[in-house]
């Protein structure tokens, strides 16, 4: 591995984003979400990428392509690469990704249902240079996941690959949902002591978003009580809101949106840029024209100028009406 890659290559890396982006004030993604595949086993209920177009391996972009767009990323400045899906670990070269991301200095997240994460993938994705996965967990209850999740198994598996990793070594993060039902029955302070007891590095929780499979489900977004809840689960260095780049404790409600502060980007399988995964307007193409050419025009666009910068903004609904719908209807950019 050259020095790009190695932990001080990747400690540089933070440095040099921070001088750009807090000083001379550049606006550099922190993170750039990639799907590297739509396809996946599972059938959540709340999939913020549900009913996009389902292309199957030959509609996603090439090992090649993702490889030049990595280039890119780096290129840019960006610090996380955070592989994204459906299930990324369905591509048979993910590993191949991983390693090519981890030698260009980039800090490498997986987001995985655990289905696959077996003891030799596991092995594979630590050799590779993976920094951390993302397992998701809805509940502790093994029948309550696997009914979210849509499939049978799905926490056995999970559980096992968290045995991989805590042996062999590969930090892991719990990611789950901020629902009515999980608040109301104190499953998300289950899920952070189960975490805490099996070593993992963090837990990301994630908030409704009218998105997906809940593109118009209003009645699931939470209240501000139930936010307040959601800020007390908050824990410096261990449980954080979205970003694992962002543990500080924040206030809730007032959080800020990481896509119109331009932290974060998301490129789809099919290679189209956009802010966020959950606002589905696409600005441009990677296989048309290079990413930095695509974020100047996203980042001038008005659409993205007027997203609110203080709630999702696929749950505010001046902003629906008035750019998605608007511009044209929703689904026409999913």
């Amino acid at each position: 591995m050259g020095v790009s890659g190695s932990s001080a290559g990747k400690k540089a890396r933070i440095i040099n984003y921070l001088f750009k982006t807090k000083l001379l004030g550049k606006p550099i993604p922190l993170c750039v979400i990639l799907a590297v595949t739509q396809r996946c086993q599972c059938d959540c209920r709340f999939c913020s990428v549900s009913g996009r177009p389902g292309l199957g391996p030959e509609g996603e972009l090439s090992t090649e392509e993702i490889k030049g767009l990595v280039d890119q990323i780096a290129a840019l400045g960006a610090v996380k690469i955070n592989f994204f899906g459906g299930e990324p670990l369905l591509r048979g070269d993910i590993l191949d990704l991983v390693n090519y991301a981890s030698r260009k200095g980039l800090f490498v997240f997986i987001d995985t249902n655990g289905l696959l994460l077996d003891g030799e993938m596991v092995s594979g994705l630590k050799k590779a240079g993976a920094s951390c996965l993302l397992l998701s967990l809805s509940s502790i209850d093994e029948q309550r996941h696997d009914a979210v999740c849509g499939r049978e198994g799905v926490f056995r598996k999970a559980r096992q690959g968290i045995e991989h990793c805590i042996r062999q070594r590969l930090p892991y993060a719990i990611s789950t949902v901020a629902t009515h039902e999980s608040l109301s029955g104190a499953e998300i302070g289950k899920i952070i002591d189960f975490a805490r007891y099996f070593k993992a590095s963090g837990v990301r929780i994630l908030l409704p978003m009218l998105s997906g499979k809940w593109q118009a489900r209003k009645e699931e977004l939470l209240d501000n009580d139930e936010l307040r809840q959601v800020e007390d689960y908050l824990e410096p260095g261990f449980v954080y809101l979205e970003s694992g780049f962002s543990r500080a404790r924040r206030a809730l409600p007032h959080r800020k949106c990481c896509a119109s502060r331009k932290e974060i980007i998301y490129i789809s399988s099919q290679g189209e840029v956009r802010p966020c995964y959950t606002v589905p307007l696409s600005f441009g193409n990677v296989r048309k024209a290079p990413l930095k050419k695509i974020l100047g025009l996203m980042w001038k666009e008005g659409a993205l100028r007027s997203m609110p910068r203080d709630i999702c903004p696929m749950s505010d609904p001046h902003y629906r009406e008035s750019v998605l719908n608007g511009a044209r209807d929703i689904r026409d950019y999913a």
